[in-house]
């Protein structure tokens, strides 16, 4: 009896073609020149030394992840624009003061995704930062747990919101909506200067 013709990328087991399997230890293999190839890079900017020190410390023991600058002033962190990371982890009380550092970070090394640092009550903060350029949030309090995690993510190409952040960010646009369509103004907000709502 005359065989079936395999089809391209298959075998031949006794005349009847079978699909070949990639081993995991090819697709790991994959995985591994990939991050060697291609790591991520990542800037730490955070004022507090130990907590500095703790981000250091979780990325730099994963595989993949390597940390090119740890700075603790707006200067300094302005300064990393020049080594263009794909990461700038970034504390909030940075990014978004000292003449808010995050835009004019962006705009140096626009190829920069950012992860911006908060505290456990910073609802106002998370629009500001997403405003001027976050792809994500993280609360100072997951660092250990949410980390890694969350600058693979970002550096994937994905944004990072925590599911408990979401409430704080429905109650912060209902706010700056009230404020700006609260009674005395103009429902279609036509008289209200652009530069007062820019955190929507």
């Amino acid at each position: 009896m005359q065989g079936k013709v395999a089809a391209p990328g298959s075998q031949r087991v006794q005349g009847y073609p079978t699909k070949v399997q990639l081993p995991q230890s090819v697709r790991a293999i994959t995985i591994v020149l990939r991050e060697f190839m291609f790591p991520i890079t990542v800037v730490i900017a955070e004022e507090e030394k130990e907590r500095r020190a703790t981000c250091a410390r979780l990325l730099t023991a994963e595989r993949g992840i390597h940390v090119v600058g740890e700075v603790g002033t707006a200067a300094a962190t302005l300064g990393t624009a020049r080594l263009a990371p794909r990461i700038l982890l970034v504390d909030s009380k940075l990014a978004l003061g000292h003449g808010l550092v995050l835009p004019m970070f962006r705009r140096s090394s626009p190829k920069t995704r950012v992860i911006v640092l908060i505290g456990q009550n910073s609802g106002p903060a998370l629009l500001e930062a997403f405003a001027h350029g976050a792809h994500g949030v993280l609360n100072r309090r997951m660092l250990r747990a949410l980390l890694t995690k969350a600058v693979r993510r970002v550096a994937d190409g994905e944004s990072w919101i925590p599911r408990k952040l979401i409430p704080k960010i429905i109650d912060s646009l209902r706010s700056e909506n009230f404020a700006a369509f609260g009674p005395g103004s103009q429902e279609n907000g036509s008289d209200r200067d652009p530069s007062s709502h820019a955190g929507i």
